[in-house]
């Protein structure tokens, strides 16, 4: 996915990927989206900008990356 994102964040699925959140630096979960493809567009124009983390969870792992929304 791009770092910094603008208009839509993008989740190559290839790892049995079952969800992922979208969180504020505050804690607060902005986004849930359950990923049954192995690519996924997901908008974010209607979030506010800066700083989130993205958690993505699946196959018994939980993956954190930063991104920061322009």
């Amino acid at each position: 996915f791009p770092n910094p994102a603008s208009s839509a964040l993008f989740i190559i699925n290839t790892a049995k990927v079952q969800y992922a959140e979208i969180i504020s630096s505050n804690g607060i979960v902005c986004r849930t989206i359950k990923l049954t493809e192995n690519t996924h567009e997901i908008p974010i124009d209607d979030i506010p900008p800066g700083l989130y983390i993205v958690r993505i969870y699946g196959n018994n792992n939980i993956v954190e990356r930063r991104i920061i929304f322009k």
